[in-house]
């Protein structure tokens, strides 16, 4: 299979089956309505994936708090993680093996090694970027134009017509999040190492100075808003969510490997 060219952030995961140590199946597409954080490591029986794997099994709660479904996946075979898994007291997390067709799935996802012959060590989250335009425009054309011809609470018409502002504070973070993790793996040999939690910061940063500024009239590249105090919460509470998301399950990033 064809190496493809790493999945970035936004773009839709493709459907994949896998077994998992346990030699049951895992199909991606079965977990629609989820958020599925795709853990890849190199190799089993390492020092630096196994902590990643007891992090994914320490962790299992927060998870299934936030809808969300972590796996662990590498080009071991099942028996093999199977042996890993009991090692290292792994209960609940699935670990997959991406044993044969050698690498497939870490090649469908663009992150296979050839001259080592095994993956990336990169966390990936599908879902949220999706979800957010799949609400704005539901929100958009059915729900707000709903709200704005019929009687409904005050409450109720808070929370639709604040929408907008929530999703514009999402995609507007994990837009920023993706650049500037471009703009630094460009540019960190010139500058030097910067930490993956300050780029958080700083998308973030830079993400609600436009969103606030917005609301607050400084300028109009969102368009002639009104100001709204609740608009400004929403936007808010979007930018804290998408931080959060991405400060406890990463972003779409390689690393160096052991």
């Amino acid at each position: 299979m064809k190496q493809k060219k790493c999945i970035q952030a936004g773009e839709k995961a493709e459907d994949f089956t896998l077994y998992d140590h346990n030699k049951q199946e895992f199909t991606l597409s079965k977990y629609n309505g989820k958020r599925v954080l795709l853990s890849f490591h190199p190799l089993a029986w390492t020092s630096v994936c196994a902590e990643q794997m007891k992090s994914l099994e320490e962790n299992w709660d927060v998870f299934e708090e936030l809808n969300t479904v972590a796996v662990g996946i590498s080009i071991d075979s099942s028996p093999s993680k199977k042996a890993w898994a009991d090692s290292l007291g792994i209960k609940n997390t699935r670990l997959l093996a991406d044993f044969w067709p050698h690498g497939k799935i870490a090649k469908q996802f663009g992150i296979f090694r050839e001259n080592d012959g095994i993956s990336e060590r990169v966390n990936i989250i599908r879902y949220l970027f999706g979800a957010a335009i799949l609400v704005f425009f539901l929100n958009k054309f059915l729900l707000r134009p709903w709200v704005l011809e019929n009687a409904t609470s005050e409450f109720f018409q808070i929370i639709v017509l604040s929408i907008p502002n929530l999703i514009e504070a999402i995609i507007g973070t994990l837009l920023l999040t993706g650049i500037l993790l471009q703009l630094k793996y460009h540019f960190s040999k010139k500058m030097g190492y910067f930490k993956d939690e300050y780029i958080y910061l700083l998308a973030v940063g830079l993400a609600s100075i436009y969103s606030v500024s917005q609301e607050y009239k400084f300028h109009n590249f969102g368009g002639n808003n009104v100001y709204d105090p609740y608009d400004v919460i929403a936007s808010l509470i979007g930018l804290g969510m998408t931080y959060g998301l991405i400060q406890v399950f990463g972003f779409v990033e390689k690393v160096k490997t052991e």
